[in-house]
């Protein structure tokens, strides 16, 4: 795999969720920003092109319905042959197929095989979060374009700072430094993108303050017991998500499939999608998910995810949906080793997009044939005779 194909998600794998909890902390007064007196127009880089809607429509029909297992030794040789090339230390993935079929894998290179229950997922619990918060606006509990001056008045630019810009990390917040308690205000909310744990963490606060329970029970409420996953946990931090890799599958097979908010919301996620890396910029973020344009290589074709991807010291994850393979894959890693390399090459062995048969469908009626008798052929008429010629006067009797 040529190193610009996986340069695209080197950015998004570094941007970690925050090792604290996401939970309120004791914030302090500050100014706001220099010279910031409101909202400032968007002036980073250039933003990315619009999902197509067919490609929306592709994904939710292909995640919804459930999928039934399936096994397979080219996933199976492919992940170990993927993880011993890395060395990686455990493994687990997940595809599932257009056609609703559904291969999962664990093990590790030495001793005994792991519990697929055990790979912490970095980012999940981000992508969690912003939909619960989604929830709550499809509930019209929030809104989108609410600012958070009532949950968090100390925040210098809470006044002009909006739910929607803590979802796509346009609020111009940084993380506090050393000896201080709050976030800063590195520019105006809406000028540029971003990556800070302080959004994330807020979005935590409010969400347990509109749903009035802690953060964790309000996840697993809203994810786990919506979808009844029983391979999946949230702790009390939600950073460090446990699942296994066939619960991640179905959860963003639902995710995009409307089985967690509305088809519009979405869309609405993948609506304003902000570059990650300097241009040419090949990730983006948009509201709690990631788009990745992989550039073709001497292996396989240009493709597009829609999923997250992350990595942290002794773990790596990704989820995705593939536009081109229309497929879903989830893998996790301990130790060390790329998720993204790795569900990239177990992709290869899927087909484009596989022809579903539904086996179970009741058969056509039988149509009954009859044999047609052809017409007899009418006979030809007779021609006419042709007029006598005239006598010469020669001949005239």
């Amino acid at each position: 795999m040529t190193t610009s194909r996986r340069d695209l998600i080197a950015a998004g794998a570094a941007f970690a969720l925050p090792g604290k909890a996401l939970t309120a902390w004791p914030f302090r007064r500050q100014k706001p920003a220099k010279g910031c007196r409101g909202r400032a127009a968007y002036g980073g880089g250039p933003l990315r092109p619009q999902i197509a809607p067919a490609d929306f429509d592709a994904a939710a029909a292909a995640g919804a319905g459930r999928a039934t297992p399936l096994a397979s030794d080219d996933l199976d040789a492919r992940l170990e042959k993927a993880a011993r090339t890395r060395q990686c230390q455990g493994f687990t993935a997940a595809i599932a197929r257009s056609d609703r079929v559904l291969w999962t894998e664990t093990g590790a290179l030495s001793g005994p095989s792991p519990s697929p229950v055990g790979f912490e997922w970095p980012g999940l619990g981000e992508v969690c979060l912003a939909t619960a918060i989604l929830q709550l606006v499809e509930e019209n509990r929030l809104a989108l374009d609410a600012t958070i001056e009532r949950w968090a008045p100390e925040v210098p630019t809470a006044r002009w700072l909006t739910i929607e810009d803590l979802l796509g990390h346009t609020s111009g917040l940084s993380d506090p430094v050393q000896g201080q308690a709050a976030p800063l205000a590195a520019f105006c909310p809406g000028a540029g993108w971003a990556p800070t744990g302080a959004d994330y963490r807020l979005l935590g606060r409010i969400l347990e303050a509109v749903d009035a329970r802690p953060l964790g029970d309000a996840l697993t409420h809203r994810i786990v017991e919506r979808l009844d996953l029983k391979e999946t946990a949230f702790p009390s931090d939600p950073s460090s998500v446990t699942a296994s890799s066939a619960d991640v599958v179905r959860l963003w097979r639902a995710l995009l499939g409307g089985g967690l908010h509305s088809a519009e919301l979405v869309r609405r996620r993948f609506l304003r999608l902000y570059p990650m890396t300097a241009e040419p910029a090949r990730t983006h973020w948009g509201l709690g998910v990631m788009v990745s344009d992989l550039a073709a290589d001497g292996s396989n074709p240009a493709d597009v995810w829609l999923g997250v991807a992350r990595s942290r010291p002794g773990a790596s994850a990704a989820v995705a949906y593939s536009v081109r393979k229309r497929a879903f894959v989830a893998v996790a890693l301990t130790g060390v080793g790329s998720a993204e390399e790795v569900a990239d090459l177990l992709l290869l062995g899927v087909q484009a997009d596989p022809v579903h048969v539904d086996l179970t469908a009741p058969a056509p009626p039988a149509v009954r044939r009859t044999r047609r008798r052809r017409p007899k052929p009418k006979a030809a008429a007779k021609p006419a005779p042709a007029p006598a010629a005239p006598l010469s006067p020669a001949r005239r009797p």
